[in-house]
């Protein structure tokens, strides 16, 4: 079999074999893919390279998802999936080229549950002043370890009341907390986000105070 790549759009090049289009791929993972333009390559090496070309698309894709924002490695491989399930007709190899694709990410440090975790309960507190008990279900929604949230959740070291207060302060602000109605549905939504009733009760003291 003849194997040639010809330039396409932007950074595209895209092969053919014995004259007929067979895939796309970058111009540097040609040029570094050790085969020569216009030369005979076997269906053995051609399927090797076919395989390559795929998981680069899986990891650049992985790139460009993480240049936007860190991910954890659930979130990073879900997306992937929802991206290539649709071309795949073997739904456990591109899982299996998902998880290569990771494992290669978290070994070059750019990929890391610890870093994510830490980035989002932070984006959590500062944005929805949300308790240790939604923080620690948003994370294993993201996929990150029971040890890790408790270990990031520990660092932050919240106090549930000034949390509280800041919401009273903030999205509740002008509330008459002394009308029953009006309390019990600011308690039944604080209660909704992770906090206990002793931590309402001690916050709305303080903040009636």
């Amino acid at each position: 079999m003849k194997i040639t790549a010809k330039p396409g759009r932007a950074n595209k090049f895209h092969i053919y074999i014995d004259g007929e289009y067979a895939d796309t791929t970058t111009a540097f993972f040609w040029a570094t893919c050790g085969v020569k333009n216009d030369s005979e390559i076997s269906e053995e090496k051609w399927e090797e390279l076919r395989s390559a070309i795929y998981v680069s698309k899986i990891k650049n894709k992985a790139l460009d998802l993480l240049t936007l924002r860190d991910h954890s490695k659930k979130e990073l491989a879900d997306k992937l999936y929802q991206k290539f399930s649709k071309d795949s007709k073997d739904y456990n190899y591109l899982k299996a080229q998902i998880e290569i694709v990771c494992q290669s990410l978290e070994e070059q440090g750019l990929l890391n549950d610890e870093r994510f975790a830490k980035i989002y309960a932070e984006s959590l507190v500062n944005r929805k002043s949300a308790s240790a008990s939604a923080i620690k279900n948003a994370l294993a929604q993201k996929g990150v370890s029971r040890d890790i949230a408790s270990a990031v959740i520990e660092g932050l070291e919240l106090d549930p009341v000034d949390s509280i207060i800041h919401i009273l302060e903030t999205k509740y602000k002008g509330k008459d907390l002394t009308d029953e109605y009006q309390r019990n549905k600011i308690i039944g939504a604080l209660t909704r986000l992770g906090f206990s009733f002793s931590e309402i009760r001690a916050a709305i003291y303080k903040y009636t105070e």
